[in-house]
């Protein structure tokens, strides 16, 4: 049967939501397994870093290949090697051999994969949704990303008491399988190439996207301001687990509520975001999110008490669908479509390159750094801000964190060639979209 294009959307957003909650109750539980069985933070921020490096690697390849092959071959492909490398974690599980090298290689290897879908699904938007309901669509798609932690996060500190790790990859691999299903029988559009139809080396592809993004400079500004919000932020919430753990006592089912309490947050913050479809200048609700975000980020680390900071969780996470989604219309709107593959791959690429430093040094900043020095004699000078209990020094972290982040990346973001974007740099030529997509 023939669905319209924006129908298309909708059907793989619902089945690409299904697999990121089963995806992401298998990383949770990951997350709680390494944590309970060694007690560190670093094994967490490994895992976290070596996903990251995947990500920094092969972003740029897939922006090159969205915009040279069919976009949907390569989210197929994409889902079919996450799936094979998550049927390779539970056999490890099963067999008794999950080491902390199996679990890095693996989640290195499976956002290799995972990392290929994002710039062509992306690119993908602009043909088949109509401009008039792109913010929306955008939106729904930052819902999509809460409303699986949300759920995510509840079912897995539920279940992974009752099914263990291996029940939630199991759930993980089946979701997987639909997705990939429906991405197979689904027609995705390849927009014809106006802006370089000759052929390039794949270096000269690699790189046209900072290329294009630098003689851009709004863009290239906006680029960096992502950059550094991404690494004050990895370094503070690479923390959220084990530092829920130490106030719950180890109890992983209140753990995953609070944290679902306040991923809930970028559940409405994606609902307004889809009600409110027209949003005129954009850029000044991100100029006014992204610096918020740091200031309530230093809050949270004031915080000692489980039901304030699933609230303050709430307030961070709501900024994020907003700022996601209009920072992504933005480009669609100012990017020609043909090169969006690449030039959104390396706005990507550039807000993942210093993440994993940050996730990297959280781990052993609070495990060898700021917790052992909680209650020594140097430490009397914060303590009256953060505390002297077990926990104390990963509040430390986050304050830090949120105040360099409101002053780094909100002064970036408030300079008139960023925060005017919107009316110094102009629209591309507008590309037709296709009418409808086929569903075999």
């Amino acid at each position: 049967m023939k669905l319209s294009s924006i129908h298309t959307f909708y059907l793989i957003l619902i089945t690409q939501t299904f697999s990121l909650i089963g995806s992401q109750m298998t990383g949770y539980g990951i997350a709680l397994y390494l944590f309970i069985e060694t007690g560190d933070v670093t094994p967490l921020a490994g895992v976290t870093f070596f996903g990251q490096l995947a990500n920094i690697i092969i972003t740029g390849f897939a922006g090159v290949w969205a915009d040279r092959y069919d976009r949907r071959l390569i989210m197929s492909l994409s889902d079919m090697g996450q799936a094979v490398c998550t049927a390779l974690l539970l056999g490890a599980f099963w067999l008794d051999a999950l080491t902390l090298g199996i679990i890095f290689g693996i989640a290195f290897v499976q956002r290799l994969f995972g990392a290929l879908q994002t710039p062509a699904f992306m690119a993908s938007v602009t043909l088949m949704v109509p401009d008039e309901k792109r913010d929306m669509a955008n939106g729904l798609m930052q819902l999509s990303g809460a409303v699986s932690q949300v759920f995510a996060l509840i079912l897995a500190g539920v279940l992974y008491s009752i099914v263990d790790l291996g029940g939630l990859i199991i759930i993980d691999l089946l979701t997987f399988l639909m997705a990939m299903g429906v991405i197979l029988a689904s027609h995705i559009p390849t927009p014809p190439r106006i802006t370089t139809p000759e052929k390039e080396s794949m270096l000269s592809e690699l790189s046209f996207g900072l290329r294009w993004m630098w003689r851009h400079q709004p863009i290239f500004q906006l680029a960096l301001a992502a950059m550094f919000a991404n690494f004050f932020l990895m370094m503070a919430l690479i923390l959220l687990t084990p530092y829920l753990l130490v106030l719950s006592d180890n109890n992983t089912a209140t753990t995953g509520f609070v944290q679902g309490i306040g991923t809930m947050g970028g559940l409405i913050g994606a609902l307004s975001i889809g009600f409110w479809q027209k949003i005129r200048p954009r850029m000044r609700v991100v100029v006014f999110s992204i610096s918020f975000e740091g200031i309530l980020l230093a809050i949270a680390g004031l915080v000692d008490t489980l039901p304030l900071f699933g609230l303050i969780l709430f307030a961070i996470f709501v900024q994020f669908p907003v700022l996601n989604s209009l920072i992504m219309s933005i480009m669609q709107q100012k990017v020609p479509a043909d090169i969006q593959g690449r030039v959104l791959a390396t706005l990507m690429q550039m807000a993942m390159l210093i993440q994993p430093i940050g996730a990297l040094l959280a781990g052993p900043l609070a495990d060898n750094v700021f917790e052992p020095a909680v209650g020594t004699a140097q430490w009397d000078a914060v303590a009256w801000l953060v505390g002297n209990d077990t926990g104390a020094g990963m509040r430390l972290i986050m304050i830090l964190n949120g105040l360099l982040m409101t002053l780094f990346v909100g002064g970036i973001s408030i300079r008139p060639i960023v925060r005017n974007l919107e009316s110094n740099l102009p629209d591309p030529p507008a590309m037709i979209t296709p009418d409808a997509a086929v569903i075999t």
